[in-house]
């Protein structure tokens, strides 16, 4: 056990590493990249200069970090979809937020002071994917999102989002996925009740709100929602 927990902390090590090698080397977020296009990100006028996200040679970068804000690792999204951790990357309780905080360089120490305490009031929206919550973030026009990358995170993330964030009310946005062959449940659905379970006063759940209430093929997410009702 203890070969396994160094060889852990070893990879750990390495995947901060790396990751922090590709922010340096990362450019600027590409709203031409075909995932991007294909998710009609590159048509949301409200999060243009926003978003967190970089590019990475022909893949969008996402930052992961811990709760004490600590770089954990990183995410590449490639142009058909498929989606990529650093290896060794300490999934677990990390998150990328999806937009970059305001400056405030130029405001005064009161106004400074006023912002910080609407910041931590705020409501934080939590979801599974990078594309999801940059939907929810752009029909909502809500600053603070929490990418958690899938749905076993959910409940990981949210625990220390609680602790640091203690006058916030959360909001998930869940999946609507289909049931899991293997366990005859709906992850995105069994990861936002596990989440919402460790606090039913602040925590609340939304679904996308289907066209005529019924869900169409292929579609499970808030992304999916965007493109149905923004074509």
């Amino acid at each position: 056990r203890t070969a396994y927990r160094e060889e852990r902390a070893r990879k750990a090590e390495e995947a901060v590493n790396k990751a922090g090698e590709l922010l340096s080397y990362s450019k600027p977020l590409d709203y031409g990249h075909e995932y991007i296009t294909r998710k009609q990100i590159h048509n949301m006028p409200w999060l243009r200069g926003k978003l967190r996200a970089r590019m990475m040679q022909k893949s969008v970068l996402l930052d992961m970090v811990n709760a004490h804000g600590e770089l954990v690792g990183a995410q590449l999204i490639h142009e058909d979809g498929s989606k990529k951790f650093l290896t060794g990357t300490a999934k677990q309780g990390a998150w990328h937020w999806l937009m970059k905080e305001p400056s405030m360089q130029w405001m005064s120490t009161m106004e400074c002071e006023v912002r910080i305490k609407r910041q931590q009031d705020a409501i934080i929206c939590v979801c599974e994917g990078w594309a999801t919550g940059c939907a929810v973030a752009e029909m909502n026009g809500l600053h603070r999102v929490v990418v958690a990358f899938d749905a076993g995170n959910l409940v990981h993330a949210v625990k220390r989002l609680l602790v640091l964030y203690p006058e916030s009310p959360i909001v998930i946005f869940a999946d609507d996925d289909e049931a899991n062959p293997k366990t005859a449940k709906c992850d995105g659905q069994a990861g936002a009740d596990a989440a919402r379970a460790l606090d039913p006063v602040r925590i609340s759940i939304e679904y996308p709100a289907w066209p005529n209430g019924v869900k169409p093929e292929k579609c499970s997410d808030f992304a999916d929602l965007y493109l149905i009702t923004h074509k």
